[in-house]
């Protein structure tokens, strides 16, 4: 019964190796024909995209990966044949120790006496059966740390062919950055020439605007001249037919407690009118931004006997350095209060 029983544990040992065997054979298969499905996947995308652009290219690209993938093939077709050989002498191996088994078991039933050193061989087998599946497991693992590094390999290769695939977009979107930038340029250019075209406007502006100022300080120089004139006319018509008078409501010119601005003949020579400075120019302010020189009459602004008005005037006395507008100079000069 225990050499019936060790038969049995023994062919089911050997029956769950084959099917481990079995299964890990086919497992590999697999893992190579979805390999050999994924590269030829990508070998089919690879072509579809580069059909329109490198037909030469395309053919030696290829033609290389099909060396490359009979090398692999191959390689791979020689890893299971060497596999399988391996399998063979191992079952080889194991019928012999079978064999051998048998012969001891055979010669151990003779020895009915033997039973305590069958019983400790057995043992020593049993272990030596635990060390050799541990031997198949190591071996094992390294024929998936070899197809893990071959997977790798095709990984990089897969990789360094997305690598030349981006190198050839960022050229792509080189080109198109390229373009853009020439766009920019033109639209540069263009938005130069109308600025170009606009201060040429303004400076034709600013010196319309200049004119203009000329002709009206030319208009105010007249202005005083025609009222200097008309003051000195008047002046010598009083000299030649008549005692001039200060026009105070029959006061004297000579009364000592008269202001400056009342008490000489000739103060028409001193007090005339004369535009007000304009003020400094700032950095950064042009012709166009410059404010014209304005301040308030200081007749309208304080008069005694009429309604104040604050009114904004260009021209001032020169004698006394007050701003005051053409009609508010005789009635400043002639009357005490104003």
């Amino acid at each position: 019964m225990v050499e019936e029983e060790m038969e049995m544990v023994e062919e089911m040992e050997m029956v769950e190796m084959e099917m481990v065997e079995e299964e890990m054979v086919e497992e590999e298969m697999e893992m190579v024909e979805e390999e050999m499905e994924m590269v030829e996947e990508e070998e089919e995308e690879e072509e579809e995209e580069e059909e329109e652009e490198m037909v030469k290219e395309e053919e030696e690209e290829m033609e290389m990966v099909k060396e490359e993938e009979e090398e692999r093939v191959g390689r791979l077709e020689a890893m299971v044949e060497e596999e399988m050989e391996m399998v063979e002498e191992m079952e080889m191996v194991e019928m012999e120790m079978v064999e051998e088994e048998m012969v001891e078991e055979e010669m151990e039933m003779v020895e009915e006496e033997e039973e305590e050193e069958e019983e400790e061989e057995e043992e020593e087998m049993v272990k030596e059966e635990e060390e050799e599946m541990e031997m198949v497991k190591e071996e094992e693992e390294e024929r998936v740390g070899r197809l893990e590094a071959m997977v790798e390999e095709e990984m990089e290769m897969v990789e360094e062919m997305e690598m030349v695939e981006m190198e050839m977009v960022e050229e792509e979107m080189v080109e198109e950055e390229m373009e853009m930038v020439e766009e920019e340029m033109e639209m540069v250019e263009e938005e130069e020439e109308e600025e170009e075209e606009e201060e040429e406007e303004e400076m034709v502006k600013e010196e319309e605007e200049e004119m203009e100022m000329v002709k009206e300080e030319e208009e105010e120089r007249v202005g005083r001249l025609v009222c200097v004139l008309c003051v000195g006319l008047v002046h010598q018509i009083l000299e030649r037919y008549g005692t001039p008078t200060s026009g105070l409501r029959g006061r004297a010119l000579s009364r000592p407690n008269l202001p400056d601005r009342l008490g000489g003949r000739d103060y028409i020579a001193r007090h005339y009118l004369i535009p007000i400075p304009p003020p400094e120019k700032q950095e950064g302010e042009t012709r166009k931004k410059r404010k014209r020189a304005q301040r308030q009459c200081i007749v309208c602004a304080h008069s005694e006997i009429r309604d104040r008005v604050r009114q904004l005037v260009t021209t001032m006395c020169k004698e006394c350095q007050l701003p005051m507008c053409m009609l508010c100079f005789q009635i400043y000069h002639v009357q005490i209060k104003y």
